[in-house]
C-alpha cells in the first residue's frame, strides 16, 4: 500500500504537536491504515528531517553536559536537604504542640480517659490514657520542685486557711495582694503540729492573716516575732448570722401575735367566749415586744462595734486603744442584755482582731499631708479613708474611688499635696490584708478536680498551684498579668512550658 507524503506528514505531525484529543495513535493508525511501528519510526524519522536543520546533524559531545549535569544534581540534592531538614523540624514542633496540648489538658483538671478521647476524636491522636497518667505524674513531681524553690520564699505575709477536696483537707497560703498561693500541702486533720509543720516551709514568713481557727491560732503562738491578724470579715460574718437569726425569730413572733389577733377576732364575730384568746394574744405581744427590743439593743451595739474596726468614722482616724475600749463596751452592754451571744462576745474579744487597724494607722499617719493645721492633715486622710472603705465593692470590681465634687474641692482648698496623698493613700490601703478571702480566691482552682481526681497528692496540689501562679487573670482588675508578675518576681519571664520541660 502506497503513502501520501503530505498525509502522512501531516498525520506525524498532528501525532507530535496537536491537542492530545485528536492525536491519539488510535485514530491515525484506522484513518490512515498504518501500523503502530510504522507511524512511530515515521514519526522519528520526521522529527530527525525537519528538527534538526539543514545539512548533516551536529555531534553533541556526551563530556559537555556532565559539569551541567552534576549542578543540576548538587542543586536537587540541596534542595532534598532543606526539604528533609524541614520536615524534620515540623515534625518536631507537631510533636511539641501535641506535648503542650496534653499538659494543659492535664492542668484543667480533665482526667486520663477524657484527655485521650479528646485527642483521638478531635486530633486523631492515638494515645492511652495510662501514657497521660504517666505524663501527669512527671509534670506533679516537677511542680514540687518548683514551688520549693521559687515560690515558698515569697511567702511573707499571707493568708492561711483550709479547703476541702475530696475530704481532705488542703492548706494554703495566698498573698492577698497578688493572689500567689506561696504554699499547698494535703494533710489528713488540721492539728497544731501539721500547721506548725505547713507554716514552717516558708523560711521568709513574717505574719499572716486567719480565722479564728483554733488549731492555725496555737500553731502562730508557737513562732517567734511573728505578727498574726485575725480576718475581720470572718468576725463580722459571725455576728451578722447570730443578729439575723434573732431576727428571724422576731418575725416568728410577729407572725405568732397576727395569729392570735385573728383568732381573738374570730370568737368575737362568733360571739364566742374569748378570754383564752385573748391571754394567747396578750402574751404574744409581750414576748413579740420583748426581742424586738432586745433585736433593736443588739443591732445598735453591732453598729458600734463595727463603726470600732473600721480605720475612719469620717472625720478622725481610728485608733486601737479608742477600738479595744468600744469593744470592750460592747461585750459588756451584749453579756448584759444577751449573755446567750457568747460566739459574739468571743469574737469581739479576739487579741488579733485590731491588728487590721494597727496596721493601717500606722500606715496612713506616716503619709506627708501638707496642711497648715494639724487638725486639717487628719482630717484629709479620715475623709480620703471612709470614702476608699465605703467604695469596697466598686474597688473589688476594679473601679476606681470616686469622691464627691464639693468633698473634693473643700479637701483640696485645705491641702497643697492633694492628689500625691490620694495616690499614696490608696496605695498603702490596698496593700494591708483585711481578711483571709483569698484563700477562698483560689478555692475555685482546686475544685475543677473534684470530679477528675480519684487520689490526690501533694505533688498535684502543687502542679496545680505552680500552674496558677504562672498564669495570667482573665478578668478583673489583675487583668492579663500572672501572681508571679504581681510579685516581681524573675521566674514570670520563663514561658509555662520551658519551667516543665514540655517536650
Amino acid at each position: 500500500m502506497s503513502y501520501n507524503p503530505s498525509s502522512l506528514s501531516a498525520a506525524i505531525y498532528n501525532f507530535n504537536c496537536a491537542n492530545p484529543r485528536y492525536g491519539k495513535i488510535k485514530f491515525i493508525v484506522e484513518h490512515f491504515g498504518i501500523s503502530r511501528s510504522v507511524l512511530y519510526r515515521k514519526s522519528k524519522q520526521f522529527i530527525e528531517d525537519f528538527c534538526c536543520g539543514p545539512g548533516r546533524p551536529h555531534g553533541i559531545s556526551k563530556n559537555n553536559n556532565v559539569p551541567e549535569l552534576e549542578l543540576k544534581l548538587e542543586k536537587l540534592e540541596n534542595e532534598n536537604k532543606q526539604l528533609k531538614n524541614t520536615l524534620q523540624r515540623v515534625r518536631i514542633e507537631h510533636k511539641h504542640s501535641i506535648e503542650k496540648l496534653i499538659f494543659m489538658l492535664i492542668v484543667i483538671g480533665l482526667s486520663g480517659r477524657i484527655t485521650a478521647w479528646i485527642l483521638k476524636s478531635a486530633f486523631n491522636i492515638q494515645i492511652s490514657h495510662t501514657t497521660i497518667l504517666k505524663k501527669a505524674e512527671k509534670y506533679a513531681v516537677k511542680a514540687t520542685v518548683v514551688m520549693r524553690e521559687h515560690f515558698h520564699s515569697v511567702g511573707v505575709n499571707v493568708a492561711v486557711d483550709e479547703v476541702f477536696l475530696g475530704g481532705l483537707p488542703i492548706f494554703l497560703a495566698v498573698s492577698p495582694y497578688s493572689l500567689l498561693i506561696s504554699n499547698a500541702a494535703i494533710y489528713e486533720k488540721r492539728t497544731e503540729e501539721n500547721w506548725t509543720e505547713f507554716l514552717n516551709m516558708m523560711e521568709n514568713l513574717e505574719g499572716t492573716v486567719s480565722d479564728r481557727g483554733l488549731s492555725i491560732l496555737a500553731a502562730v503562738a508557737k513562732r517567734t516575732g511573728h505578727n498574726h491578724q485575725s480576718d475581720v470579715f470572718h468576725c463580722m460574718y459571725t455576728v451578722m448570722k447570730q443578729l439575723l437569726k434573732m431576727e428571724r425569730h422576731c418575725y416568728a413572733h410577729i407572725t405568732k401575735e397576727e395569729e392570735a389577733e385573728s383568732k381573738l377576732n374570730k370568737r368575737k364575730r362568733t360571739g364566742k367566749d374569748a378570754r383564752k384568746e385573748a391571754c394567747r394574744l396578750r402574751a404574744a405581744k409581750n414576748m413579740c415586744s420583748k426581742d424586738i427590743e432586745l433585736y433593736d439593743s443588739l443591732n445598735q451595739a453591732v453598729d458600734i462595734a463595727f463603726s470600732a474596726m473600721s480605720i475612719s468614722n469620717g472625720c478622725t482616724l481610728n485608733n486601737v486603744d479608742d477600738a479595744r475600749k468600744n469593744l470592750d463596751f460592747v461585750c459588756e452592754w451584749i453579756n448584759h442584755i444577751h449573755p446567750a451571744w457568747k460566739k459574739v462576745i468571743s469574737a469581739f474579744q479576739d487579741s488579733h482582731l485590731l491588728e487590721y487597724i494597727k496596721k493601717s494607722y500606722t500606715a496612713i499617719t506616716e503619709i506627708d499631708v501638707q496642711c497648715e493645721l494639724s487638725l486639717d492633715c487628719e482630717y484629709v486622710l479620715a475623709v480620703l479613708t471612709y470614702y476608699w472603705e465605703k467604695q469596697a465593692s466598686d474597688r473589688w470590681r476594679g473601679k476606681e474611688v470616686v469622691l464627691p465634687e464639693t468633698i473634693e474641692k473643700g479637701l483640696d482648698s485645705i491641702c497643697k499635696n492633694l492628689k500625691q496623698v490620694r495616690i499614696k493613700l490608696f496605695e498603702e490601703l490596698e496593700g494591708i490584708p483585711k481578711a483571709s478571702s483569698a484563700v477562698e480566691c483560689v478555692n475555685s482552682k482546686f475544685g475543677f478536680f473534684r470530679y477528675s481526681k480519684k487520689n490526690f497528692n501533694n505533688d498535684f496540689v502543687n502542679l496545680i498551684s505552680a500552674v496558677h501562679n504562672l498564669t495570667p487573670f482573665l478578668d478583673g482588675k489583675r487583668k492579663g498579668v500572672s501572681p508571679a508578675e504581681l510579685e516581681g518576681m524573675l521566674l514570670a519571664d520563663r514561658s509555662l512550658f520551658e519551667l516543665f520541660d514540655v517536650k
